[in-house]
């Protein structure tokens, strides 16, 4: 759910339980009512998240179809909130175990593949991203994670010197940062 924190913020943590509730219950009804989402499943992630899994293995476009379909219907939705409506928007993370080049993803790979679509389509700010392993997203994480622990053990073992400038706030002469 996008803006989720200032659905918190600004209503308060039972409206933000109260919004995600109302967006589960009514997407349980578009799965039960829209016969090609007949047979999926959705699970409560953890803070704003849903996921839904479909059974069946997909290609990019029938994925794009689905997305913009689950899109359209969350934006027209009318959430109310002490006789308020609040708007919802969403952006979405989609990742399929059928791969563009036909090789097949690991069940246990899907649920962070679609994170890092999530991820991805949150940064561009567009409603969806489809995961693709040909952007190498999952191997830059793992560099990065690397590169954290190697730097982490160097600071333990005193591998690295931080050296830095105060800055000085030349009114008072007193370090300001």
């Amino acid at each position: 759910i996008d803006a989720f924190k200032e659905i918190n913020d600004f209503y308060g943590h039972h409206c933000g339980d109260h919004v995600i509730a109302e967006l589960a219950i009514a997407l349980q009804d578009f799965l039960a009512q829209e016969r090609d989402w007949a047979s999926s499943r959705l699970y409560r992630m953890p803070g704003d998240e849903l996921a839904i899994w479909l059974p069946t293995a997909e290609s990019s476009s029938q994925l794009a179809q689905r997305a913009e379909a689950l899109l359209r219907y969350v934006s027209a939705l009318c959430i109310r909130w002490h006789n308020q409506s609040i708007p919802l928007n969403v952006t979405l993370g989609v990742a399929t175990s059928l791969q563009e080049d036909g090789s097949q993803l690991a069940d246990e790979q899907l649920l962070t593949s679609a994170s890092i679509a999530l991820q991805s389509a949150r940064l561009a700010r567009i409603g969806y991203c489809i995961y693709d392993p040909a952007h190498r997203t999952r191997e830059t994480y793992e560099q990065n994670l690397m590169w954290a622990n190697r730097l982490r053990r160097a600071l333990d073992d005193g591998r690295i010197v931080p050296y830095f400038q105060p800055i000085l706030d030349l009114r008072t002469g007193r370090i300001e940062k």
